[in-house]
């Protein structure tokens, strides 16, 4: 099994991301399961 992880810098992403550190978090919470599986060809080769 694969994992992607991810870690957020809080001023990075205050700097950086529109609308904040919350909304981040929750950009990053919308991905599906069937988006992640896009990156299944990468992961073999």
């Amino acid at each position: 099994m694969y994992a992607i992880a991810f870690d957020l810098v809080v001023k990075g992403t205050q700097d950086y991301h529109p609308k904040g550190v919350q909304q981040a978090y929750t950009d990053i919470g919308a991905f599906r399961i069937e988006q992640w599986s896009d990156f299944t060809d990468f992961i073999r080769n």
